[in-house]
């Protein structure tokens, strides 16, 4: 079982740039790379450097020359599952509702999503919300995300590359 999982999401382009987040997570223990979409080619050029590495994307708006990627999945963490997507179909740059209902649709207690840009870590309802925020940030620092699980619970983290 996967305990840790680096989740990333709108590299638009920013090789380099998911690169290093997805180095970054591999230290900090990720066993296994999530990428939520806007980037699904870069995604793949990076695990093709990292073979053996469990990985999984969805593709969003961005991506739509790419449909061989499906733009949601769920995927098994610990004692639940994670509902992944980009986040365009649900419109969380206006609400989370709609994400929220369909990861309880899917019987999901964790939805990850990109597309707004931002970092957020948010429970509503039962339903953990994380979004790890944009690889294609400006800066220094290139934020993604960590879910572990420890001692059966979820424990989500807002990381930055060194």
């Amino acid at each position: 079982m996967i305990r840790e999982i680096g989740i990333f999401s709108d590299s638009h382009g920013q090789v380099d740039n998911l690169y290093k987040a997805v180095k970054a997570a591999e230290k900090h223990g990720a066993e296994g790379f999530l990428f939520l979409g806007d980037g699904v080619g870069d995604f793949a050029k990076v695990m093709k450097e990292l073979p053996g590495k469990f990985a999984w994307a969805v593709r969003g708006n961005g991506d739509y020359f790419l449909s061989d990627t499906p733009k949601e999945r769920v995927l098994p963490f610990g004692d639940t599952q994670i509902y992944a997507v980009h986040g365009h179909l649900y419109q969380v740059k206006i609400t989370k509702r709609p994400l929220m209902a369909a990861a309880q649709k899917r019987n999901c207690l964790i939805a990850c999503y990109g597309h707004t840009h931002t970092a957020a870590i948010e429970e509503r309802e039962g339903i953990l919300l994380f979004n790890p925020g944009a690889i294609s940030s400006y800066g220094e620092k290139i934020p993604f995300g960590l879910l572990r699980v420890n001692q059966g619970t979820v424990v989500p983290l807002l990381m930055e590359t060194e």
